[in-house]
């Protein structure tokens, strides 16, 4: 799979509008997009009770290669949230503690992964909020 970038900050949304999504619980947002364009019930939170809202930075990884979620946390804007596509699979991490903690230096708001991440312990601890489909 050739690796795509785009220019992600063409489009940046303010934080007004950032702020106004924050005040809709995701229910809502779900329900007004007729269930829609909202996660699968597999992928769930690391450390619950930790919110956030931002644009997102939308990344597809091939299956245990995270080359690509380098990329997006070394570009990340402050309050992205990275959503890295790792074709659901849970056999490899494409996420882990030290990827984790630059993503949390660089000012981003959340991670989601679809597929499999590591350090658990570590992450669970960390103040930036983490989603996914499994640990590994």
């Amino acid at each position: 799979m050739a690796l795509t970038i785009h220019d992600w900050t063409a489009a940046r949304l303010g934080e007004k509008e950032i702020a106004a999504w924050r005040e809709i619980p995701t229910s809502i947002i779900g329900d007004e997009l007729n269930r829609a364009q909202v996660m699968q019930a597999a992928i769930k939170p690391f450390a619950p009770g930790k919110g956030f809202a931002g644009q997102a930075i939308t990344v597809q990884c091939m299956v245990g290669d995270n080359l690509a979620l380098h990329h997006a946390i070394a570009t990340a804007f402050k309050g992205a949230v990275i959503v890295g596509d790792g074709r659901a699979n849970v056999e490899t991490a494409i996420w882990g503690g030290i990827m984790h903690t630059a993503a949390l230096h660089r000012g981003v708001a959340g991670v989601i992964i679809d597929g499999a991440l590591r350090d658990v312990a570590e992450l669970r601890e960390s103040a930036l909020p983490i989603f996914a489909r499994a640990a590994v």
